[in-house]
């Protein structure tokens, strides 16, 4: 019996000197809940190093030390960064660096804001939403504007006159020709 609790002490004594040695990191990964949310919202990065053990992490702007301020905040292992009241100057790519002794891994991650449309929900149901029905509305009175532009210069070519056949009363009904026609020059 003393020799199977020696055994099961090297054994644990094994697997604690396991924990306490380092594991290269594989892979490191960040997840968020979105990665373009609106300006002045908050945003929470975590970071995350698999396969590996006795890591640091840290966190870069631009591969720039990040600066921590009164709106950037790190959890207490520096696995998680939240952003706080995002502006445009908080755009770019953020690094998570994990290390441990034998290994370091990193992962890049690109912070867009949410584009704001300017445009409240009422203006884009119609009236004043692209084009809308004030759009539709300019762009058929100037069609009909052209057209009528168009149609007003054609007839400007054309002459005021308008002709009328009539038929001579001085020829001779003796002849079996028809009689000349005479063009009379009429105006509006």
């Amino acid at each position: 019996m003393h020799q199977k609790t020696l055994h099961e002490m090297l054994f644990a004594l094994l697997l604690c000197l396991a924990c306490l040695l380092p594991v290269p990191i594989l892979n490191v990964q960040i997840t968020s809940e979105t990665s373009a949310p609106h300006q002045g919202k908050n945003i929470t990065l975590n970071c995350l190093g698999t396969a590996g053990n006795a890591m640091s992490y840290s966190w870069q702007k631009c591969n720039q030390p990040l600066p921590i301020g009164n709106r950037t905040i790190l959890s207490k292992e520096n696995a998680s960064l939240t952003l706080i009241n995002i502006q445009q100057s908080d755009i770019g790519t953020y690094r998570c660096v994990a290390q441990n002794a034998l290994s370091s891994g990193h992962k890049d991650f690109i912070l867009q804001l949410c584009a704001e449309t300017g445009v409240s929900s009422w203006r884009s149901c119609g009236i004043y939403g692209y084009p809308g029905y004030l759009g539709y509305a300019i762009v058929l009175f100037y069609i009909f504007s052209l057209v009528k532009r168009t149609r007003k210069s054609s007839s400007k070519d054309q002459s005021d006159t308008i002709y009328e056949n009539i038929a001579l009363e001085n020829t001779p009904t003796t002849s079996k020709r028809v009689p000349p026609v005479c063009i009379r020059h009429i105006k509006k």
